[in-house]
């Protein structure tokens, strides 16, 4: 170290006599050799300067270039990676879902109700069938047909079709005789067109299934009661005892016909019963008034009628004028 340290001073001590006289000498070879003394010559100060400027020209460049090379790097990171898709099933929820379609108004689909198309090498193309379009017809069970048939024969009656009615129905008797219903409805036809011949057989066709049915023996009572038969029809009534809360018409006409074969006080007696079940009833009233006076008990006769008029707010004129003048001549 201390070598080059004493090196370096003899350089110095040198440079010092150099720039004395502008000579120096060679350490190592022992020639003199001129140092320029001043300023640099333009020669030397251009090519300085050109350098310089060739370096920041490089630094520059090299910069921009590295920037675009991060750049590059960072959107290739962030691409997204582009190759040959395969859908091999696709599975949309929440797509609405289209009732009736049919090749009429398939047009009118809203756009709002198109599926988005999904990135595949080939497009899914969703086809509706004509046999999906098919409605299926269950069909109708014996008995539910029965029903439907019944119900048809009502409406035809309702559009006054009695003909077409009246077929139907026999129809639905041929399949279904226990059909009190339907057999009460078509007896119903024939007696109001006169036919009581018509009707009374339909309702013993249905008494030989069924001769314990109220309904059909107060019907038939009723036909009888048409054909004047009385006593017969009083004997059909009195062979069966129903309970009066639900059957108060097969005691209404049992009461009538005890006054028309003169058994008064019998019909007073259904008719009281009747006028204490529903005593609103003006009818009642009116039907009991008539056999008491029947029975020569006027006073009691008129306490029946002064009932009727009291109840009978819904009575029509003649109804209401027959009533007073019964009062007043009792």
């Amino acid at each position: 170290m201390s070598l080059i340290n004493k090196t370096l001073q003899n350089l110095d001590k040198n440079r010092q006599s150099q720039l004395n006289d502008g000579k120096t000498e060679n350490l190592l070879s022992g020639t003199k050799v001129a140092v320029p003394l001043g300023p640099p010559s333009s020669g030397n100060k251009i090519l300085a300067n050109f350098l310089i400027l060739f370096l920041i020209v490089v630094f520059i460049v090299l910069g921009i270039m590295g920037v675009k090379f991060y750049l590059y790097k960072k959107a290739e990171a962030h691409k997204p990676i582009v190759g040959q898709v395969t859908v091999s099933k696709v599975t949309l929820t929440k797509t609405p879902i289209l009732t009736n379609v049919s090749p009429e108004n398939i047009s009118k689909i809203p756009e709002k109700l198109a599926v988005a198309p999904v990135v595949k090498s080939e497009p899914v193309v969703s086809k509706t069938t004509a046999s999906s379009m098919q409605k299926v017809v269950v069909p109708l069970t014996p008995e539910q047909q029965i029903e439907a048939d019944y119900q048809e024969a009502l409406t035809l009656l309702t559009d006054n079709k009695p003909r077409a009615a009246i077929a139907k129905l026999q129809s639905v008797l041929a399949r279904a005789p226990t059909n009190i219903e339907a057999r009460l409805t078509l007896a119903s036809i024939f007696l109001k067109a006169g036919k009581l011949s018509h009707a009374s057989n339909v309702i013993m066709a249905g008494l030989i299934r069924d001769p314990n049915n109220i309904k059909l023996i107060e019907f038939q009572a009723n036909v009888l009661t048409r054909q004047y038969k009385t006593k017969q029809a009083l004997t059909i009534l009195q062979q069966h005892n129903p309970p009066i809360v639900k059957y108060p018409s097969y005691y209404a006409l049992m009461a009538l016909l005890y006054q028309r074969d003169a058994q008064y006080m019998l019909a007073a007696r259904v008719y009281n019963s009747l006028a204490q079940l529903d005593s609103s009833n003006p009818v009642w009233w009116i039907g009991l008034g008539v056999s008491l006076e029947s029975a020569g008990e006027n006073n009691a006769a008129r306490d029946a009628f002064q009932r009727a008029l009291q109840y009978g707010s819904n009575l029509n004129v003649s109804a209401r004028t027959y009533l007073e003048n019964k009062i007043k001549q009792l």
